[in-house]
């Protein structure tokens, strides 16, 4: 048998994220967050009424370093006003 003992820690966090709804505003936030083996969007739920978007986003990543990316690319897209990090969703998984 074949066992694997070098086990990954995933971090994650949720993001509350508040913005000005247009079209793709949503995709956008999407497509900044990195898609590979150390980062991984694991939720995504957005409501829009014409006018505000807001929503949440849970991120998992292997280091926690990686947040600090991310955060930065999440308040970098067009029409964010606010992004706030859930700390008490700051765990391993």
């Amino acid at each position: 048998m074949n066992v694997n003992t070098n086990a990954i820690d995933w971090y994650q966090v949720s993001y509350a994220i508040t913005g000005f709804d247009r079209p793709s505003f949503v995709r956008d936030i999407a497509e900044v967050i990195p898609q590979d083996d150390t980062c991984q969007l694991t939720q995504l739920c957005f409501e829009a009424d014409g006018v505000r978007a807001s929503g949440w986003l849970t991120v998992r990543v292997q280091q926690k370093q990686g947040f600090i990316t991310i955060d930065n690319r999440l308040r970098a897209v067009r029409g964010i006003v606010s992004v706030k990090a859930d700390q008490s969703q700051f765990a391993n998984s």
